[in-house]
C-alpha cells in the first residue's frame, strides 16, 4: 500500500464475537480491505463457561484464505482461566486485506467472548 496522500476517513469501531466455543476455524474479528489502515486498541477476552480455562490463538492471516497454516501468531495458545479476562493493551496496526482471528484451540470445553476496539483508516 502507498502511503496516502489525498482524503479519507478516521473511525473507531468495535468487533466482538460472543461464547467462542472450540474450533478448527478462525473467527474473523477484523476482515481488512485494501487501501485500509487498521490500528488495534484493545483486545478483551472473557472466559464465560467457568469450568476450564480457554485457551485460544490470536492470528493474522490473509483474507479468506482459511489456511490457518500460513497464519502470523500474535498468541498463540494463551490460557484464559476459568471466569478469567485477559485484556490486551498493546498497539499493533495492519493494513490491507489481512483478517485479525481468534480461534479457541484448547477443546470443547473452553467458551469466551471477545470484544476488540480499533480505528479504521480508510483511504480508498
Amino acid at each position: 500500500m502507498a502511503i496516502p496522500s489525498g482524503s479519507g476517513t478516521e473511525v473507531l469501531k468495535y468487533s466482538s464475537r460472543v461464547g467462542t466455543a472450540a474450533s478448527t476455524n478462525n473467527f474473523i474479528l477484523i476482515n481488512g480491505v485494501a487501501n485500509h489502515i487498521y490500528t488495534i486498541l484493545s483486545i478483551i477476552i472473557t472466559e464465560i463457561d467457568g469450568a476450564t480455562d480457554a485457551v485460544f490463538q490470536l492470528t493474522l492471516n490473509s483474507a479468506g484464505s482459511g489456511n490457518t497454516t500460513a497464519d502470523t501468531y500474535l498468541y498463540k495458545d494463551l490460557a484464559v482461566g476459568a471466569k478469567g479476562v485477559f485484556v490486551w493493551n498493546d498497539k499493533f496496526v495492519f493494513s490491507g486485506d489481512l483478517e485479525l482471528c481468534i480461534r479457541e484451540t484448547g477443546g470443547s470445553s473452553g467458551n469466551f467472548d471477545v470484544h476488540c476496539s480499533y480505528i479504521d483508516q480508510d483511504w480508498s
